[in-house]
């Protein structure tokens, strides 16, 4: 299982189809794919979107590693922007207090904290009676704040044996979602408790119990099957080196503090995701000199996933015109920005870009399904 065989699998579709040229839309991984079947098949390619798109040259292990500080950054911007809506959420009117109403809530599911960074403090958090302290207390709270929350976390799951943080839902449903800014507000609503269940269930809430039976096990199977692939797909082709030095870090959160946000990172960077084992193919080299149109390549400031400053060799190499998404979110295409779809189908139109630089997704802006 390779992304070179998988590509060749889209030109067996192509024939089948009857096609002569097919547009691409990749996003993330989607992105390294599209660009091996359009190096590979140039002549079969119309139009191609890279969305949220990396550098090769850092797969899996830089790429995951940076991935840890990239949700963390994510995560602060999104309690930032709950505080600046306490009056929609009540959580908090600073990013800590809003930090800290989430905090409450996972130690309630999983019986210990979590461990992932605190965003900094502000003059606001600082206890009564230190106000007088203002910033100079707020940077000392800042700089304490992970070293915080890991001593409670060993000290909960130390008075909760078999506690774990990995347990929670909400902390799982908050990695899930930090990555999608249009899902924000859903995520706040689930953190204080307003979310509408028959909202939050969706269609599934129509079904009767059989049919919900049988679709929660087709998606468990598909799930599955997902990661499986996705697995066997990065273990066959990691390019970078990894670090063994990290395997401590990858036990003490995969084992230990069950922290979701800091173990895939030092899984990844390790290698022991892979259990040690060597990659047995490489990604044929990329080339976009062929192409009929210029791809449109999209990286946001703000993403979690494929950290911006990370696309320039795909961009060199595939010639794309990059567009800068100001803000956050993982994929921008279809994802609740207008002016990311606006610009996308003009370009599937055209082969053409409208803009060097969009504005990101506003989280606040009403979502139509």
């Amino acid at each position: 299982m390779t992304t070179e065989n998988t590509a060749g699998d889209w030109e067996a579709v192509r024939a089948a189809l009857g096609e002569e040229r097919i547009n691409i839309v990749g996003v993330s991984y989607g992105t390294l794919l599209g660009s091996v079947y359009a190096s590979k098949y140039p002549e079969r390619v119309d139009k191609l979107v890279l969305d949220s798109g990396f550098n090769r040259e850092t797969m899996w292990a830089p790429l995951m590693v940076s991935q840890k500080s990239g949700y963390e950054r994510s995560l602060h911007e999104f309690f930032g922007w709950v505080a600046a809506n306490d009056e929609t959420y009540h959580l908090g009117d600073t990013p800590l207090k809003a930090y800290q109403a989430w905090s409450v809530a996972v130690t309630a599911e999983a019986g210990t904290n979590p461990t992932v960074a605190p965003p900094a403090a502000q003059v606001g958090d600082v206890p009564a009676g230190f106000e007088w302290a203002g910033q100079s207390a707020a940077d000392l709270m800042t700089a304490a704040g992970l070293q915080r929350v890991q001593l409670e976390g060993l000290a909960s799951q130390a008075a909760n044996p078999g506690a774990n943080q990995a347990t929670s839902e909400l902390l799982l449903t908050t990695r899930l979602l930090v990555p999608a800014p249009a899902a924000w507000d859903m995520l706040a609503r689930t953190i204080n408790g307003t979310l509408d269940p028959a909202e939050a269930a969706g269609a599934a809430d129509q079904m009767d119990a059989q049919t919900k039976d049988r679709a929660l096990a087709e998606a468990a199977e598909v799930e599955e099957s997902f990661a499986y692939m996705q697995n066997v797909m990065i273990c066959n082709e990691s390019e970078a080196p990894v670090n063994p030095l990290m395997w401590p870090e990858a036990l003490w959160y995969s084992l230990v503090t069950g922290d979701i946000f800091a173990s895939p990172a030092a899984l990844f960077g390790s290698g022991a995701y892979c259990a040690g084992a060597p990659a047995t193919t490489k990604v044929r080299p990329l080339d976009g000199s062929k192409l009929q149109h210029r791809p449109l390549q999209l990286q946001a400031t703000g993403d979690p996933q494929t950290v911006y400053g990370n696309f320039d060799n795909m961009a060199g190499q595939m010639n794309s015109q990059v567009v800068t998404v100001r803000g956050s979110g993982h994929g921008q295409f279809g994802t609740g920005n207008p002016a990311a779809d606006e610009l996308v189908m003009h370009y599937l139109e055209t082969g053409e870009a409208t803009a060097s630089e969009i504005q990101g997704i506003d989280p606040s802006a009403p979502q139509v399904n």
